[in-house]
């Protein structure tokens, strides 16, 4: 078998939703981190995140911890927005499985 156009072909309300889950993640995701790794609450104004990042990343005596739990943190934050989208676009492609030949492989898990 092989993959054709059709096999990863959203529907429209496939493409909607990602593009909505893609802007949020745009717009959240690195602040959702930002607060997680300096245990701010999640209604901290934008301010007081940007001068939290910029005292701790500008410091003479920056910590590497800091930037790698900002990392873990980030991609935490991704991964959330990545399996949403995955799920709205498997429900909204163009051809479903077991038609559709990258489901098939998705779900033998083949690589």
């Amino acid at each position: 078998f092989t993959l054709g156009i059709e096999d990863v072909l959203l529907l429209s309300p496939g493409v909607s939703h990602r593009r909505r889950l893609i802007n949020e993640c745009r717009a959240q995701a690195g602040q959702k981190a930002l607060q997680k790794t300096f245990s701010l609450l999640e209604d901290v104004d934008e301010d007081i995140l940007m001068n939290e990042f910029a005292k701790t990343f500008c410091s003479k005596s920056f910590d590497e911890r800091i930037s790698k739990e900002m990392d873990l943190n980030y991609k935490t934050s991704i991964d959330e927005y990545q399996n949403q989208i995955i799920k709205q676009c498997m429900s909204h492609l163009f051809k479903q499985f077991p038609d559709n030949n990258l489901q098939f492989l998705i779900q033998s898990g083949a690589k």
